[in-house]
């Protein structure tokens, strides 16, 4: 028998409360971090994501969190600035 966690209500609640953590973590990441190239934290955020990404059944966030790691980790700027707002409008796709 094939288990649908999508359907299971408890595991549902742990699926808007991941999504409410990522929101209030982008935010913090786009409003102080981004801006003073804070790349370690950021590199962690996007490991972090890659991480937790498809456990929770968003496997784009997973691929997008390995690009957001590795940019982090290479100090690679503009390309941050570009995969953040790209993460910010799946998350906010999948919030609405």
């Amino acid at each position: 028998m094939e288990y649908d966690m999508f359907n299971d209500p408890e595991f549902k609640e742990l699926i808007l409360e991941y999504l409410e953590y990522l929101n209030t973590s982008l935010k913090e990441i786009i409003s102080t971090h981004l801006v003073n190239k804070d790349f370690p934290i950021i590199r962690k955020f996007g490991h972090n994501l890659k991480g937790t990404g498809a456990g929770y059944g968003f496997t784009e966030f997973t691929d997008i969190g390995k690009k957001i790691e590795f940019a982090a980790r290479d100090e690679e700027y503009d390309e941050l600035s570009v995969l953040i707002p790209e993460f910010e409008k799946m998350l906010s796709a999948v919030r609405d």
